[in-house]
């Protein structure tokens, strides 16, 4: 698959947002996200399930991509996993 320049400056952007979304444990967070890590990497399971409404309650924006471009949004969100 190739992305226009845009396309990856997007892609980039919506990563460091599921990095930030996922690195909840500290300043106010709740720890949900980065526990549902951990509990992933230590069970060496390749796939964490979380709440949308989690998402949405950490950052709205990217619970209402996920609902309306999903492809995008689940590319970013799986890079910002590795």
């Amino acid at each position: 698959m190739t992305t226009a320049p845009d396309d990856d400056q997007r892609l980039r952007d919506l990563q460091r947002e599921y990095v930030d979304l996922l690195d909840d444990s500290g300043a106010g967070g709740e720890g949900v996200f980065t526990k549902k890590v951990q509990e992933m990497v230590d069970r060496g399971e390749h796939r964490v399930i979380l709440s949308i409404n989690d998402v949405r309650r950490r950052n709205p924006e990217r619970a209402r991509g996920l609902l309306k471009d999903v492809f995008i949004e689940v590319v970013a969100f799986r890079r910002a996993l590795r």
